[in-house]
Parts: structure tokens; C-alpha cells; sequence
């Protein structure tokens, strides 16, 4: 900024002298060039105050945005509506309560409160969480993210200290498509993880082909050839999702929205520009950013959705929708554009 000052003056002073030596010594020349000249330049500040240049400021936190509202405010509206959500914590159960303050991860120093949803980028929130606080140096360095450490959860706190970051505090989440994050979910973790397809894959298997012969098995491990198909038929049936895991448990178990009033609930194909928003907006340092995709990530495209969900008969998402019903009208979702198998 200062430098800029020097250079404005330096330039006006060379006018200056360019135009006195005119006038002196070639009264009759350049006067309609220095008429051009003088009609370029704006008046020169000569005060070097060390305020800041309230347009520039303007122009940097125009960047970064205004968090849009509306689907927070269409959720407290449809809560209203609903009597068969909780309007408050206190009327929560148990577990419910239990499951709640697990996934609310706690920032004292910028004072938020984020409600994390596995399938929804919530690994990259984790990371910046881990690198606003200064537990990391950089995204980098956490290629094999340990979910469990390193996060404060609004179940380490006393209940007086959980009622006062809940009504002081910024609280906000993101949400996914109920079929778009269920798929996600079963791209990673039967096609990923060995320790999970093992165990649950089996029992999907077990459930749906009880004894089935001619089914023969062609897999590595038992579990590892569920299909998409079979594994939404097992999270629609299971008899009470408060004990799904966390990667199939419906998002409004996951995060109360009736009973928890969030400041913002974003949407996961919006969450980079909205991400970067919330950071400045609760004064995360300037260095620290939402991650950028990794090239070598393959995402649940639009692609991706349209071909699983082709293969389905319209009765699994049917019952799919039975079953998930609170995420799909709580948080506005519609059906996909998929034409289904009848």
C-alpha cells in the first residue's frame, strides 16, 4: 500500500516538472497532451495513514461470500410441521443423545460446533479441523486420516459446558443426497475396505441367499461380491437404524437437525465454496483452506449414480425411501432422474 503512495507521487511530481518546463520554455506545444494526462490520473492521496483501504476490504470479503440460509430456514420450517421430531435435546433418548454429541466435533478457539456426516466430505473437515488448531502442518501430512483423534466432541464436556457452547457457539452441517451417500458408501467400503465387507458382507449375503446353490461364490472373501441392490435392501430393513453404522445411518439421526438449532446446513455439491465461507466467517487464519480434490479420487459422479441406480428394481427404492423418508423431506431432496428396473 505504501509503496503504491511513493509511485503515485513519484509520477505526479515528473508531471509536475514536465508541465513547468512546458509552460516556461514551449508555451504553445503539448497543451492538449497534457490536457490528456491530466484527465487519466486521479487525484493523488498524500496522507500515509496506516488505515486500510475500505474498498479493497470490501472487494476481499465479497470473495469469500454470504452463506445462503434458505435450506436451514426450510428445515426449521418442516421441523415445525413434523411432530415426530424432537424439538429439543431433552427430548432425546439415550442413544440418540449419545450418537448426537459423538459427532459434533467442538472448536473452542473459533467457537463452532460442525455435525460431521460420513460420506460427506467429512474427512476433508476433519483435516482442516486438525490444521486450523495446528495439529498439523499441512493437508499433506495426513494421507490415512485416524477419525478418532485428535477432535474435541461435545460429549467431552459437562452438561452446563454443552449448554453453553450450544446456544453461544457457530453451529453448522452438510448434507447428501440420501442415494447418492448410500452408494458412495457402498463404492468405499465394499469395495475398499476387507474388514468391513468380511464381516457385514457376509451377513448381507448370508440374509439374502440363504443356501442358494447355484449362486456360486467367485470372490476373494466371502462378502466381497455384495451388490448394490442387496446392500440397500439391508439398510432399508434393518429394524432400527440407530444401530446401522455410521456410514448408512440416515443423516437426521446423525446430526437432530429439529432438536439442534444450526446456524447453516450446507449441501455437499456446494461444500467447497461454502466451506471456505464458514473458515473466514468464524476467523479461521487466511492460510488455512477447504482441501482440494485429489486428482487420484474418484468420486460418486452423476455418471456413477445414473448407472448403479439403472440397475435397481423401483421397489428396493421404494422401500429405500420408506426407510429414509425424514432425510428426504427434512432436507428437500426429490427423486433422482433415474428410470428404474419395474
Amino acid at each position: 500500500m505504501r509503496v503504491g503512495r511513493y509511485c503515485y507521487v513519484a509520477c505526479a511530481a515528473s508531471l509536475a516538472l514536465l508541465y513547468f518546463v512546458q509552460r516556461k520554455f514551449c508555451p504553445g506545444i503539448g497543451t492538449s497532451i497534457w490536457s490528456g494526462y491530466q484527465n487519466s490520473f486521479p487525484p493523488v492521496d498524500f496522507s500515509f495513514s496506516e488505515e486500510p483501504d475500505l474498498k479493497q476490504v470490501e472487494k476481499k470479503t465479497s470473495r469469500t461470500g454470504r452463506l445462503d440460509t434458505t435450506l436451514k430456514n426450510d428445515v426449521i420450517r418442516r421441523c415445525r410441521n413434523d411432530q415426530r421430531q424432537q424439538s429439543s435435546i431433552s427430548g432425546l433418548e439415550g442413544l440418540q443423545k449419545r450418537i448426537l454429541y459423538k459427532h459434533l466435533l467442538v472448536s473452542d478457539r473459533f467457537k463452532f460446533i460442525y455435525c460431521y456426516v460420513p460420506k460427506v466430505a467429512c474427512s476433508n473437515w476433519k483435516k482442516t479441523y486438525l490444521l486450523m488448531h495446528g495439529s498439523i502442518k499441512s493437508i499433506s501430512e495426513v494421507p490415512h486420516l485416524d477419525h478418532k483423534q485428535g477432535f474435541k466432541r461435545l460429549s467431552d464436556y459437562s452438561e452446563d459446558e454443552i449448554q453453553l457452547r450450544l446456544n453461544t457457539y457457530f453451529k453448522f452441517a452438510f448434507v447428501r443426497h440420501p442415494l447418492e451417500r448410500a452408494l458412495s458408501a457402498y463404492r468405499n467400503k465394499f469395495a475398499e475396505i476387507e474388514s468391513f465387507y468380511s464381516k457385514v458382507g457376509k451377513n448381507i449375503v448370508e440374509k439374502y441367499h440363504p443356501g442358494n446353490v447355484t449362486e456360486k461364490y467367485h470372490g476373494k472373501i466371502p462378502g466381497d461380491d455384495v451388490s448394490y441392490e442387496d446392500f440397500l435392501r439391508y439398510v432399508s430393513d434393518y429394524k432400527n437404524p440407530l444401530y446401522l453404522d455410521e456410514h448408512f445411518m440416515p443423516t437426521h439421526l446423525l446430526c437432530q437437525p429439529c432438536a439442534i438449532k444450526y446456524d447453516f446446513i450446507g449441501t455437499y455439491e456446494n461444500i467447497n465454496d461454502q466451506s471456505e465461507t464458514i473458515l473466514r466467517k468464524v476467523g479461521v487464519q487466511d492460510d488455512v483452506h477447504f482441501p482440494v480434490q485429489q486428482g487420484w479420487y474418484k468420486p460418486t459422479s452423476s455418471n456413477y449414480v445414473h448407472y448403479y441406480h439403472s440397475l435397481l428394481q423401483a421397489k428396493v427404492v421404494d422401500n429405500f425411501y420408506r426407510s429414509y423418508r425424514d432425510d428426504f423431506e427434512l432436507f428437500g431432496f426429490g427423486q433422482l432422474n433415474v428410470t428404474y428396473k419395474q
